[in-house]
């Protein structure tokens, strides 16, 4: 049975009429609030670094751990819920509340507050974080399944490329311009104007549909177990976790990690981050693309991903001079094709096309879930190496690494059905 003869399916002129503005796909529209928002996250990455050492000292590494510990477990107790309210409710509201949670902790330290104040607003700011939950979710509502799919997902992570290789360096020069404070007030403009845009000008990919909220939709355990009661998403969901468990051990940390040990001061972070981010747009932009156009599967962009991350990783423990960490920080070239591949994978095994928001809030719970641990597991290991290689911690996220690396050999395979671009069936 093909798609036009499925029972509630939209005609390919009304599916081309929702996913398009013209010649123009409407998944595009959604950019400029994620350009906005992740620029407004970006800019203070080369401030807040130096603050936290100059506050906390050599406690510093605990006190982001448990901050972001914090942050990813109510994260992943209210990701699910964005999920399922924007699949009632639509998508433009949640992303703008998720706007102005990310903007309150950078909001309370313009007004004056302290370091630790910022930190408890940082933490209890994952109740609100529901950006890629909702922002993914609109991309699955206006791009058909496959390739398309993964260059669109490709195109929004690269967004968050661009905004690391703007943001830091505007921030480190906003600060060296007029101090910190310039520095916070940018980032409270630029999210002011996510939310205003998310509210007023981005168009809604999924209607009101005039039903009753189903709060069982909302339960992270509920999610888990509807993951892992599906034997191909268990297994990418497993991947997916060891690999956000090493990857936010790094995030959490590097920063940190510049400034203690090599001495990074505010315009050499925006730097580094710069040419993370510059690697991460070329890739997700571009090499995604490229690879998509020659027919590489996302299982093999995921490994080569993986293989990257282990890469980078290794260089980060053994590296003794800015050149070395330079030379990680290219590795994001490779590292970076893993994103698009993933979510895009996860979301063509969607069963279900009308609960798009629930499929992309259980894949948020697990990021979440290995966001407050990895933090938490990178700070201890750091405490408990004071004084010796610091290095050595990255060495154990590498290894965590390349278990998810050796998880893909045995990842089964998408039955093909599940590629073909059609339209989605009516979400009604």
């Amino acid at each position: 049975m093909d798609a036009g003869e499925r029972a509630g399916s939209p005609s390919r002129e009304a599916y081309e009429k929702k996913v398009c503005y013209g010649k123009v796909p409407m998944f595009l529209s959604v950019i400029p609030m994620c350009l906005t928002e992740f620029l407004s996250f970006t800019i203070t990455r080369a401030v807040i670094p130096g603050m936290q050492a100059q506050t906390f000292g050599a406690a510093s590494y605990r006190v982001e751990g448990y901050t972001l510990a914090v942050q990813g477990i109510l994260s992943f107790f209210f990701c699910p819920i964005f999920g399922a309210v924007s699949d009632v409710y639509g998508r433009c509201v949640p992303l703008a509340v998720a706007a102005l949670g990310a903007m309150i902790p950078v909001v309370a330290l313009m007004l004056g507050s302290n370091m630790l104040t910022y930190q408890v607003l940082v933490a209890l700011s994952g109740i609100l974080k529901g950006t890629f939950v909702v922002v993914f979710a609109f991309v699955a509502d206006t791009t058909p399944q496959g390739p398309k799919r993964t260059n669109a997902y490709g195109v929004v992570l690269g967004t968050l490329g661009l905004s690391l290789t703007v943001g830091p360096y505007l921030g480190g020069m906003a600060a060296a311009a007029g101090g910190n404070i310039a520095a916070f007030k940018l980032t409270t403009l630029l999210g002011f104007s996510a939310m205003m845009y998310s509210l007023v000008f981005l168009p809604e990919s999924l209607p009101r549909r005039g039903k009753e909220m189903d709060w069982s939709a909302a339960n992270p355990f509920r999610v888990m177990a509807w993951v892992w009661n599906d034997q191909f998403l268990r297994h990418l969901m497993t991947i997916a976790f060891l690999y956000f468990i090493s990857y936010w051990s790094l995030v959490s940390s590097i920063m940190l990690y510049l400034t203690r040990k090599f001495h990074y001061g505010v315009m050499e972070r925006g730097r580094f981050l710069s040419l993370i981010g510059f690697c991460h747009m070329m890739s997700e932009f571009i090499i995604v693309r490229v690879c998509m156009k020659f027919g590489v599967k996302d299982k093999i962009l995921m490994q080569v991903g993986l293989a990257g991350w282990v890469v980078k990783m290794c260089l980060f423990t053994v590296a003794t001079t800015k050149l070395w960490l330079d030379v990680a920080a290219l590795m994001s070239l490779v590292s970076g094709v893993f994103g698009p591949a993933f979510v895009s994978l996860a979301s063509s095994a969607a069963e279900i096309k009308g609960k798009q928001g629930e499929v992309q809030g259980a894949i948020a719970a697990f990021r979440a879930l290995a966001e407050g641990l990895g933090p938490l597991f990178m700070g201890i290991l750091f405490s408990i190496n004071e004084g010796g290689p610091e290095g050595t911690p990255y060495a154990i996220g590498a290894c965590i690494a390349c278990l998810s690396l050796s998880l893909t050999l045995k990842l089964p395979e998408l039955p093909p059905e599940k590629y073909e671009e059609e339209p989605p069936p009516s979400p009604h």
